[in-house]
C-alpha cells in the first residue's frame, strides 16, 4: 500500500492496460495502485467504477489504522469510485468491466476466480476465432 499508490511505473502500466482494454485485478491493499492513476482523458481510472479494498473498518479491527499511510477506502471514494465493503473479513469481490477487485484476504480465491472469468472472456474476444467464423 505504501509504494503502489505513488509508483509512476505502475501507473503508466495500468494506463496502458486500460487504453489497450486489458484486464486489471487487485485485492486487499492492491487497489492502492489504482487509486491515483490518471487516464489520458484526465479522469481517474476508478472514477465511476465499482471498487473495493481492505476497508477502514478492517484496518481498525487489525489495529493497523495508525500504521497505514492513508485511508484507502476514503481515497478510492474521493477519486470517484463506487466503493463497497459490506462485511469486514468476509469475501467481497466487485467486477466492473475489465476491473476486478477483492476486499480482503478472504476474497483472494473469489477474486482469482472472477479474474479468470474476465481473462477468459478477454482472450475469447481478442484471440479466438469468432463464433460466426466459417471455420466453426
Amino acid at each position: 500500500m505504501f509504494d503502489p499508490a505513488k509508483d509512476e511505473t505502475l501507473a503508466s502500466l495500468l494506463r496502458d492496460f486500460h487504453s489497450e482494454r486489458k484486464p486489471i485485478g487487485a485485492v486487499r491493499h492492491g487497489p492502492a495502485g489504482l487509486a491515483n492513476v490518471k487516464l489520458d482523458s484526465g479522469k481517474n481510472l476508478v472514477a465511476g467504477k465499482e471498487a473495493t479494498s481492505y476497508s477502514w473498518a478492517e484496518e481498525i479491527l487489525a489495529q493497523q489504522d495508525k500504521d497505514v499511510p492513508f485511508n484507502l477506502q476514503q481515497a478510492l471514494s474521493e477519486h470517484g469510485s463506487l466503493y463497497t465493503a459490506p462485511h469486514p473479513r468476509k469475501s467481497h469481490v466487485v467486477v466492473d468491466g475489465l476491473l476486478v477487485k477483492g476486499q480482503n484476504l478472504a476474497s483472494s480465491r473469489d477474486t482469482a476466480s472472477a479474474f479468470a472469468k474476465v481473462l477468459y472472456g478477454y482472450r475469447a474476444r481478442n484471440y479466438l476465432p469468432s463464433a460466426t467464423s466459417s471455420k466453426y
